[in-house]
């Protein structure tokens, strides 16, 4: 998590040190290979959950969108039911 903090700083700092609304992001989920035994994981969700965490919590007027793509077929049941 350190090193993610890290890299969103340097981002931040660095290659986009330009104001909100132009220095936004856009958020790729990608979960190309992910499998059902992954999502049941306490340490994989729990990472994730810290990762996404600190997006929201941190950078909230830089986040622009979020996309998911490569869903497994069991993410949309998955979806609907933590919503």
């Amino acid at each position: 998590m350190y090193h993610f903090i890290f890299l969103m700083e340097w981002v931040r700092e660095e290659l986009d040190p330009g104001p909100v609304p132009n220095g936004r992001y856009i958020r790729i989920l990608d979960l190309h290979g992910l499998g059902f035994m992954d999502v049941v994981d306490r340490d994989v969700t729990y990472l994730v959950r810290e990762l996404l965490g600190i997006l929201d919590y941190y950078y909230p007027s830089r986040l622009a969108h979020t996309y998911i793509v490569n869903t497994p077929r069991f993410f949309g049941t998955l979806w609907r039911v933590s919503a």
